[in-house]
Parts: C-alpha cells; sequence; structure tokens
C-alpha cells in the first residue's frame, strides 16, 4: 500500500446573486507558481481578495490587465501583435 501525498482542495463555486459577466471581475488573485490557485472578485469583494492573497502568497492584479508588450487590443477585445497593425 502507498500513501498519496499529494493533498488537494476543491473550492465550491461562489453563491453570487444576479447573472455574472467577465466585465464585472475588478480584480484578479494571482499565485506565482500556482496557476491553477488564480481567483477572480468583483468590486464588492476587494477585501476578500486581499484576505486571499495574504493567506496564499498571492498578488491582487487590478483588471483589465493591459495586453503584453508587442501587442494590441484588438475591438473585441483579442490580441493583436503590433507588426499586424502596423502593416496595414
Amino acid at each position: 500500500m502507498t500513501d498519496d501525498a499529494g493533498l488537494s482542495a476543491r473550492q465550491a463555486p461562489r453563491k453570487r446573486t444576479g447573472e455574472m459577466r467577465v466585465a464585472d471581475f475588478e480584480v484578479l488573485v494571482r499565485v506565482p507558481g500556482k496557476p491553477a490557485a488564480v481567483r477572480v472578485y468583483c468590486a464588492d469583494e476587494r477585501d476578500e481578495a486581499a484576505l486571499y492573497a495574504a493567506e496564499v502568497g498571492g498578488v491582487v492584479v487590478p483588471l483589465p490587465i493591459s495586453p503584453p508588450t508587442g501587442y494590441l487590443a484588438g475591438p473585441d477585445g483579442t490580441l493583436i501583435p503590433v507588426e499586424t497593425v502596423a502593416a496595414e
């Protein structure tokens, strides 16, 4: 018999009232080295975001995030390489 050293935890989905859209999220908590631990929060959940970040060693990032270097945001939110825009 072997012991399973890989512990995992599952967080149940948050019970938010009303219909949520991506645009409703205002902050993201990013945990370096743990991409599965990312969480997003609405404006009224900023305190909860700060608490979670403190618990897991994460960083609170305001949304929306700027496009990475070398890209522009298209009208529909997709990323467009700068070379493509310059060539037009």
